[in-house]
């Protein structure tokens, strides 16, 4: 049992502070980034048609450090939404207003127009104690889902004759049907879905599954992804708020963001036109506070695009940004005609800078780090 604290957020609901209340979920939202390992950034906010459902559920939503909790008043009677049978959808959407969330973040780099979904409905879902609202523990691309307006159209892969359409919700219910006439052909289909809430949706041509997408409302700035939660005493899986008997389970779900992970490459240029440093090594310095090495490739002259010769030294391997970085590079060389032993410190590459991609593997990124002797 807790006492919720007063929201900050005026868009929450207000909370009486000497009632107290019980929890009936909460969400942890994690991101390896921040140094608490708490997605910091992160708007959650509940759409419209949640708002109501909370209120008409008697259920309290309230954000916290970690994500958010749902919480109930503490009463004798049963809690209002237990009494409820029919199957609840609750949306929260995820805004970021980092510009460089998908930088630092272990994602798919490229831009598209999808959203990423999460629930508490297991189906396709790797069932783990973690209860991840994500397909796997971690977010992946697995968990994008192509975004839909209620009206759009849908081109079949070739031409069909009596084709059989229709769409279905999140629970399977259907939401859009047409059958094509005995000897109508068709090379594609409106789909109207006027009416239908914010979900997941799926479309079938002859009963064969051919898309899944999220039905979500215009002028949706700054959304990364969404959770929907289910309140449905059918679902007998360890993600359920119900057991057998239909008394509530209280549950933490969890949703992780890994901290993507690049290699870092120095470009070290001489200014002038006489060399005076030769045997570049670049090294970890943090020798003596037990952490494990970072160890580098060998030295390779290389021409930049700017036509300027550099001497490029890459980490072997990829590393992950975070919050602090804590990497203590250096520079050593030999300078000068005497060829005396020189060092300096070096930069940590940021997440806030563009990276780079390899020519042969645009999908292979890297952080690319200019030093100028």
């Amino acid at each position: 049992m807790s006492v919720f604290k007063k929201p900050t957020n005026p868009q929450l609901i207000s909370l009486d502070l000497t009632s107290r209340h019980l929890e009936l979920c909460d969400v942890h939202c994690h991101h390896d980034y921040f140094k608490d390992k708490n997605w910091a950034n992160i708007e959650i906010v509940p759409s419209n048609d949640t708002r109501e459902t909370l209120k008409g559920m008697h259920l309290i939503f309230q954000t916290t450090k970690k994500g958010f909790v749902l919480g109930y008043r503490s009463a004798p009677e049963i809690p209002h939404f237990a009494r409820m049978n029919e199957v609840i959808q609750l949306t929260f959407w995820l805004k970021t207003n980092d510009a460089a969330f998908m930088n630092y973040s272990e994602l798919p780099y490229e831009m598209t127009s999808d959203i990423y979904y999460f629930t508490n409905r297991t189906e396709k879902k790797m069932e783990t104690d973690q209860r991840s609202l994500a397909v796997y523990n971690e977010v992946t691309s697995e968990d994008r889902v192509p975004i839909s307006g209620h009206s759009f159209k849908f081109q079949f892969a070739e031409t069909l004759t009596n084709a059989y359409v229709m769409v279905e919700n999140e629970l399977g219910l259907l939401v859009f049907e047409k059958q094509f006439g005995e000897d109508e052909e068709a090379d594609f289909i409106y789909i109207n879905l006027a009416g239908e809430p914010p979900g997941r949706y799926h479309l079938y041509v002859d009963h064969i599954p051919e898309m899944s997408f999220y039905l979500m409302p215009p002028a949706m700035p700054r959304t990364f992804g969404v959770i929907d939660l289910y309140f449905d005493k059918s679902d007998a899986s360890n993600y359920s708020l119900f057991d057998m008997n239909g008394d509530t389970i209280r549950q933490t779900y969890q949703l992780n963001v890994k901290s993507r992970a690049v290699k870092w490459k120095y470009f070290i240029v001489e200014n002038g036109n006489t060399s005076q440093h030769v045997d570049f090594q670049v090294f970890d310095s943090r020798r003596n506070k037990g952490e494990d090495l970072v160890s580098f490739d060998e030295p390779e002259e290389v021409i930049m695009e700017t036509g300027a010769k550099a001497i490029q030294i890459s980490t072997t391997d990829a590393l992950p940004f975070s919050e602090s970085q804590d990497e203590k590079f250096k520079l050593r060389t030999k300078k000068g005609k005497t060829k005396v032993d020189w060092i300096t410190d070096l930069p940590c590459a940021s997440p806030r800078n563009p990276f780079k991609s390899n020519p042969d593997d645009k999908y292979e990124l890297y952080a690319e780090l200019l030093v100028y002797l």
